[in-house]
């Protein structure tokens, strides 16, 4: 697998799942409100630091053994997570368009 196609993937698995936290907090504002204005809020961190982590990783792997394997298992590993945060995404904006009704309309 190119380096660039895993970078990306593992990239944009970990924007998936930063929208899966995001909807996730949005949803638990609806269902327990905090005082006040407040809203709960999720970070930005884990973003940048786990896709060069899990990318380090698997290129580790790849040159320890000589092999792709590291590359093909980070890959797919995370084909899968995304797939998952994208289900958890349409599961919560469908929650929160039944509960404050359609994203975007003005209240």
């Amino acid at each position: 697998m190119p380096i660039w196609i895993l970078v990306l993937v593992v990239t944009l698995t970990w924007c998936t799942i930063l929208a899966a936290e995001l909807t996730g907090a949005a949803v638990e504002d609806v269902k327990n409100p905090l005082g006040g204005e407040q809203t709960r809020g999720v970070s930005i961190f884990p973003v940048p630091i786990m896709a060069v982590i899990f990318v380090l990783i698997a290129l580790g792997v790849d040159a320890l053994l000589d092999t792709i394997w590291g590359s093909r298992v980070v890959g797919s590993a995370h084909g899968l997570f995304a797939v998952l945060a994208a289900i958890s995404v349409v599961r919560d904006v469908g929650y929160l368009r039944r509960r404050r009704g359609p994203v975007g309309r003005a209240s």
